[in-house]
């Protein structure tokens, strides 16, 4: 689990109890914020993409695991419902709902084809969208265009 331990302290320790509670340490790391290479290192030796309690007004997290090839488990609050099709790159989560997202993971560790299918299908939805240099350029273009006709 990539992210703040400070943020939302109570959570945390939450989350801590719940793997200890599971015996997981050995599956569920919590490994604080990270980024850049960091985070790309990480992301790389994963299979899923789990955030299913956020609201994004764009998901731009959800569309960068994508094009690692993981499948989402994303929420069905924000934007993240426009690329994410539940059942082909993904699955999408109610917030309050905790055994949903536990029984997504659970089908996608006893199915490898369907793994495989949505991490596909994940990549396929990441190329289809622009890149950040590519939405920039145009921006870019737009703005220049409105200084010096």
């Amino acid at each position: 689990m990539v992210g703040s331990l400070e943020m939302d302290c109570r959570y945390a320790r939450k989350v801590e109890n719940l793997i200890l509670r599971n015996n997981m340490r050995d599956q569920v790391a919590l490994v604080g914020p990270k980024d850049g290479l960091e985070l790309a290192s990480l992301i790389a030796r994963s299979h899923v993409f789990v955030m299913p309690y956020s609201h994004e007004g764009f998901g731009m997290a959800y569309l960068e695991a994508m094009g690692y090839g993981l499948p989402v488990i994303g929420s069905t609050s924000g934007a993240v419902k426009e690329f994410v099709i539940a059942g082909q790159n993904g699955f999408l989560i109610d917030p309050a709902d905790n055994h949903k997202t536990a029984a997504s993971l659970k089908r996608l560790d006893r199915d490898r084809q369907l793994l495989i299918k949505m991490s596909r299908a994940a990549l396929e939805t990441f190329h289809k969208h622009p890149r950040w240099t590519d939405t920039l350029e145009k921006i870019d273009r737009f703005l220049n265009d409105l200084v010096c006709p």
